[in-house]
């Protein structure tokens, strides 16, 4: 069968067409991805500031409740006492859940004897040499993130002191690995949180393996945010790193098809033209 020299002109002109529209096909997926993933990091970098803010007023409030116990008078009087004894430092302690009700409530005496006026249940394993109480005790407030088999504490430790004498130590902690402060977190930033202590992961729903995590670098004004790409659970997730020492990590991350989904119209109006396009040449050849 001859092929006029029409006809050829037209399958040409159909190759050319379908070579064009697959080529913007390309093009237009790795545009698509990277505006997901640049869009996917604006957000996360919300996230993280939105967390900064809410841990700031977390440890505000943990601060004003550790110094009016630390100043309250009866405490004071009681860790004046030399060597007080366990059980009046214990009667001490159970008095200042007066003042507040934390998650975490230690009275420490100069000698470092710590007693406890917590709900039952929670340890004070790895605290009794925490480096926050030496520093208590030695005048200086505390802020850090202690870990044990109990949960994962956002803590603050004030000395009590008479004049210029530290006679004891105050340490209130707000606990963070629970489900209800987690979804708590999430809510304030957007994303999803997860904490990894002592006692295993804890998250609102699926948790990563952050071992598999691959480092991404972001120009962020944040020095102290680690970000980490992976593939998890069917899906790509970008994973910050927000607080971290050898018990604990506390992250919050973004699944990048949940932000591409954002982007679904447009790929379906693309994929659509794209349709059409082909359909075009096609019927061009065949005239």
């Amino acid at each position: 069968m001859r092929i006029t020299i029409h006809r050829r002109i037209m399958i040409g002109i159909m190759i050319v067409i379908v070579g064009f529209v697959l080529v913007v096909n390309v093009v237009m997926a790795r545009l698509f991805d990277d505006i997901a993933r640049h869009q996917l990091l604006d957000e996360l970098e919300h996230s993280v500031l939105a967390y900064y803010r809410f841990d700031q007023r977390t440890q505000a409030l943990l601060s004003s409740q550790a110094r009016a116990m630390a100043e309250a008078s009866h405490l004071k009087a009681t860790l004046s006492i030399p060597n007080v004894d366990a059980e009046t430092l214990q009667i001490a302690a159970i008095a200042m859940r007066e003042i507040a009700q934390p998650d975490l409530l230690l009275v420490v005496d100069a000698n470092a004897t710590i007693a406890v006026a917590n709900a039952a249940g929670v340890s004070i394993d790895g605290f009794t040499d925490h480096n926050g109480i030496r520093a208590a005790l030695a005048g200086e407030q505390h802020s850090g993130v202690w870990t044990n088999r109990s949960g994962v504490y956002r803590v603050i430790a004030v000395p009590s002191a008479i004049q210029d004498t530290v006679i004891g130590a105050v340490v209130v902690g707000h606990r963070v690995d629970d489900v209800a402060t987690i979804k708590e977190l999430e809510d304030v930033t957007g994303s999803r949180v997860q904490i990894d202590g002592l006692s295993g992961s804890t998250s609102s729903a699926e948790t990563l393996d952050l071992v598999t995590a691959d480092f991404v670098s972001v120009d962020w004004d944040l020095a102290t945010a680690t970000v980490q790409e992976t593939n998890q659970h069917n899906s790509r997730w970008y994973v910050v790193i927000l607080q971290a020492d050898s018990d604990q990590k506390l992250v919050v991350f973004k699944n990048l098809d949940s932000v591409a989904e954002n982007l679904a119209p447009v790929r379906f109006a693309v994929n659509v033209g794209s349709a059409i396009a082909i359909l075009v040449a096609l019927l061009l050849s065949q005239k």
